[in-house]
């Protein structure tokens, strides 16, 4: 049985609206902290999902057979988890800065949280273009699901991305 299609609904949705949420700024919003956890909540929700969703990806794929518009598909999923991954690691670092920053550190806690900083202010720069192309990555990924699912014909966006992708 073929529960795939069950679990990336969700992910999808999630991801879309964190990186909507990132992009689209609007000072009024996005100063306010409930703004940065809902961002950190549909992020965090998004990227779990999405690795449930690669795991029965893959029994999906032992179910149906290999075939390289699966493999296309395979990889561009794992792309989109890893750039959603990076961008969840300096929220996680971010969390830290927030809520534990005042606790008692040994040496090498002292170290591993200043690198952890460091790697994250570097990470919130790019957060915004990360983002963008998480997006443009799940787009494609959801493209060619699509077309796994319904054929390359099924509208005109999956159509164009199929064949950009494909290159048919």
């Amino acid at each position: 049985m073929n529960i795939h299609p069950i679990f990336v609904h969700f992910p999808i949705a999630f991801l879309t609206a964190y990186a909507l949420a990132e992009i689209v700024w609007y000072k009024k919003i996005t100063i306010q902290e409930w703004w940065w956890n809902l961002k950190a909540t549909l992020l965090t929700l998004g990227t779990l999902g999405g690795f449930l969703a690669l795991q029965t990806g893959e029994m999906a794929e032992e179910l149906r057979g290999h075939s390289n518009i699966i493999e296309i598909h395979s990889t561009y999923a794992a792309i989109t988890m890893w750039i959603f991954s990076i961008i969840l690691f300096a929220y996680i670092v971010r969390f830290i800065e927030l809520y534990w920053s005042k606790s008692v550190r040994s040496g090498w806690q002292t170290t591993v949280f200043a690198t952890a900083q460091r790697i994250s202010f570097f990470i919130k720069k790019i957060i915004p273009v990360l983002a963008g192309i998480g997006l443009i990555t799940l787009t494609i990924t959801g493209a060619i699901g699509g077309v796994l699912v319904y054929g390359p014909n099924v509208d005109p966006v999956v159509h164009f991305i199929y064949s950009i992708v494909v290159g048919v």
